[in-house]
């Protein structure tokens, strides 16, 4: 007798609040987002029932209930425990009557269809089965149909019974494919074509989303479709595409990362330095860590590019007012912090002093560090980080701090190595970043007498690629000298201080290079010739630091 043909239901599991990357699954990749490109795909599938998206009741889920309208997809709204997998799923499977249950992780958009089919048939070719595995190849090579597993029912509703503990609730089924003793695991071979050698093809941080990006770049250029066969190919192609994404941490079954929360001065008169390079220590910790980040910042500006690339944030600002209200829907952050962190790391300007007493300090309750600064309660932190040579002038022999200091930590984002890396052409003769008025229209009216091709920093997007192209730049000195100089472009100093003054002999001394420091316009003129007008001089390497600091800020906390 023939068995009735089992109902196969493929179960897209989203939540928007990931502490690495919120809202993911909304991030967009070739004019789709994560989540269309997933449920596109398995709507191709020819084995499946029906795909629904299983989400869970709470407030910033709600635009996925909204997605599910608009687009007439299926939708599993889970009233129970938000952080019970477990639960939410054996729940779904059986309001939805599926037999054989799949899990498709909503941060992988490379579900492949055909494999997928051949998944599904392959359980219901074997009736004793419970659910399935796909080994690595005796190559070595290994599957890379990441974020699919394939069920049954039975073995769902098995798993959530043994499922003790919240550590074995709050992931997909580990109980299941940990215990072979108890269920039937049957191993499955795909086709050729989606093996390879092993790589994170799932997003979880903002490293894993620069990657898949890239893959989408890089295959459509090359007239091939974003899909995971595809994929593999390009990867045996360009293998230093791995490398993009080759550093981060994958979280194991039970871990406790630390929460992280940057308080920043950045936008309107604080400029955008602090909020760059804090970006990229905030980037490696997620990545290599596994520790959730929030930004605290009070610019509107600042707070939509923060958001519009995925980061969490809420409102606030560090020993001085706010400047302005939040905007609806962002909250404020409390006086003390609210236990809102384990590490906070203050990125506040120099220029301006501290108005908070060392016991407040300590109410935050959290390891503390501050950067580019060791004056006043700032002396009283966990650490002082340096991010490069300049900056520290005369140590407090009173601070209790641990000090990083020098190029060994120099914060290099990964937007100057990426275009370091491409090779640009030098275009440019002179860029420059000058905030004095009178400065500006100096170094213009030497570019047209010279006829130099002259270009003003623009907007903090367009920087590093006129940065790139540039053969000189001219700024008052900051974060930005280490960055022209991976970048090939020699830096030259028109201080707006003594200290901006002292720091840059520091940077130049340090490197190595001579003293390209100008206060007046006829040693402007001097300098300026004899770069652009004769031989240039030889840059320095300078590789980026920020692993070291997020290497030193992992040891504030006891293993």
């Amino acid at each position: 007798m023939t068995r009735p043909r089992e109902r196969a239901v493929a179960f897209v599991v989203a939540r928007l609040s990931s502490s690495r990357l919120p809202n993911k699954q909304l991030q967009r990749i070739g004019g789709r987002s994560i989540l269309e490109w997933i449920m596109d795909s398995l709507a191709r599938c020819t084995e499946l029932d029906d795909v629904v998206l299983a989400t869970v009741a709470e407030a910033d889920n709600e635009p996925l209930r909204v997605i599910a309208e608009e687009r007439g997809w299926r939708l599993f709204w889970y009233e129970g425990e938000v952080d019970d997998v477990v639960g939410r799923l054996t729940t779904a499977a059986d309001a939805f009557d599926a037999d054989i249950c799949l899990l498709i992780s909503a941060d992988c958009p490379l579900v492949h269809a055909p494999s997928v089919d051949e998944l599904v048939a392959a359980l219901r070719r074997d009736a004793a089965a419970d659910c399935l595995v796909v080994p690595a190849r005796e190559s070595g090579d290994v599957c890379l149909l990441e974020g699919v597993q394939v069920a049954r029912r039975r073995a769902w509703q098995a798993t959530d019974e043994l499922s003790d503990r919240p550590e074995l609730r709050e992931h997909q089924f580990p109980v299941l494919y940990r215990s072979p003793d108890r269920f039937v695991h049957r191993p499955v071979t795909l086709g050729q074509a989606v093996y390879g050698a092993p790589h994170r093809l799932s997003i979880d941080t903002p490293a894993d989303l620069e990657f898949m990006r890239r893959v989408h770049v890089e295959l459509e250029a090359r007239d091939r479709s974003f899909a995971l066969p595809d994929t593999v190919a390009l990867l045996h192609e360009q293998p230093a595409l791995r490398q993009i994404n080759a550093h981060v941490h994958q979280r194991a079954l039970v871990e406790h990362p630390r929460r992280v929360l940057f308080v920043v001065d950045a936008g309107g008169e604080f400029g955008f330095g602090h909020l760059m390079r804090c970006r990229e220590i905030a980037a490696q910790l997620i990545e290599r860590l596994g520790w959730p980040v929030t930004f605290a910042v009070d610019d509107r500006q600042v707070l939509a590019m923060l958001r519009e690339e995925g980061s969490r944030v809420t409102w606030g600002a560090f020993g001085r007012p706010v400047r302005d209200v939040p905007p609806d829907g962002v909250s404020a952050l409390e006086p003390a912090g609210s236990g809102l962190a384990d590490l906070v790391v203050i990125d506040v300007s120099a220029a301006r002093s501290i108005a908070m007493p060392r016991d407040e300090l300590l109410g935050w309750g959290a390891k503390v560090v501050f950067l580019d600064r060791e004056d006043g309660v700032a002396a009283q932190a966990d650490m002082i980080v340096y991010p490069g040579v300049s900056g520290r002038r005369k140590a407090d022999d009173s601070a209790s701090a641990q000090v990083l200091h020098g190029i060994e930590y120099a914060v290099v984002r990964r937007e100057v190595a990426r275009r370091r890396d491409a090779g640009v052409h030098k275009d440019i003769d002179l860029l420059t970043y000058l905030y004095d008025g009178q400065q500006r229209l100096v170094v213009e009216q030497l570019a047209r007498q010279r006829g130099w091709v002259a270009v003003g920093a623009g907007e903090f997007g367009e920087f590093i690629d006129l940065l790139s192209r540039a053969r000189v730049f001219v700024s008052g000195y900051g974060q930005a000298f280490y960055e022209a100089v991976v970048l090939g472009t020699v830096p030259v100093a028109w201080p707006l201080s003594a200290n901006h003054a002292l720091d840059a002999g520091m940077f130049f001394d340090a490197l190595q290079l001579p003293r390209m420091l100008v206060s007046t316009v006829d040693e402007a003129e001097t300098l300026l010739t004899s770069l652009l007008d004769h031989d240039g001089i030889t840059l320095p390497p300078v590789e980026d630091g920020t692993p070291r600091i997020v290497s030193r800020l992992q040891h504030l906390f006891p293993q």
